[in-house]
This record gives structure tokens, sequence and C-alpha cells, in this order.
């Protein structure tokens, strides 16, 4: 039996063209290039998991259809355009999936991602994500407010 080994493997993009449209919807870059997010996102996180490239970017797309934190904080009453305790959005999160998201924020108050983490093996039950993974989201003297824009 042959494996196929994944490491420094890049992202080839034949392979998932037909999850494309439905990943610039779901999981896009801020910046505009979804691509080089993409091909980022392999190989930061890809390369670790037990999927391959179709396997993994699919599976992504399956999680955010079941987990879409989005409609989870405005059912909280946490909407884009208004500024929130970052401690509130980490506990909203907490209480409804059961483990510790992390959460990025560009430059230190404006949300940028919300990390979900999954089991490596099967990425079908929720984990804390890494305590050393420190959030950036704390502005200058204790400030902790940050912006949800859409």
């Amino acid at each position: 039996m042959v494996l196929e080994s994944k490491f420094f493997l890049p992202l080839l993009f034949y392979k998932i063209d037909s999850l494309k449209s439905d990943l610039s919807i779901a999981w896009p870059s801020i910046y505009g290039d979804d691509d080089a997010f993409w091909a980022k996102q392999w190989e930061k996180h890809g390369i670790c998991s037990t999927f391959k490239q179709y396997e993994y970017f699919k599976h992504a797309l399956e999680l955010w259809k079941a987990h879409n934190i989005t409609s989870l904080l405005e059912e909280k009453g946490i909407t884009p355009g208004a500024c929130y305790d970052y401690q509130h959005i980490n506990t909203t999160i907490l209480a409804e999936i059961g483990s510790v998201p992390h959460i990025t924020c560009e430059g230190s108050t404006y949300l940028a991602e919300i990390h979900l983490c999954f089991d490596a093996a099967t990425a079908t039950q929720f984990v804390s994500c890494s305590p050393f993974a420190q959030s950036n989201c704390m502005g200058k003297k204790g400030m902790n407010k940050i912006s949800f824009e859409r």
C-alpha cells in the first residue's frame, strides 16, 4: 500500500474546482485573494488532518453549514455593525458548542475570524482550541470591545 505524503503538498486547485463557488461564500478571504487564502489554510491546517485536499475542503463546507457561527451569534443578539465584549462573544459560543473557540481580530478591535476546533481524526467532535493560541483582540489599557462587521 502506498501512502500519499501530505507534507509539503501544495494545494492543487483543480482538485477543489467544484467546491470553489461554495467556498467563496462560506470561507472567503477578507483580503480578496481566495485562492491564496485557501492554499494557506491547506498548508497550515489541512496537512495535519486525516483528509485529502478535496475531502478537507468539502468537510469544511459541511461543518460551516452545520455550525454557522454568524447565525448562532445573531440568534443570541450579537449582530454585525455593533461592538461587543470579547468575553461575551467567547462565552456565547462556548455555551452553544461546549468548547472554547479561538477568536482573532484585525488590529485589536475588528473581529476577523472565529476558529472552531474539532478532533483531528474525524472532525465531528468539538474540542477546545489551544489555550496557547492567544487572541489578539484585546485593546489598549485592557479595553476588550470588538466590532462585529459583515
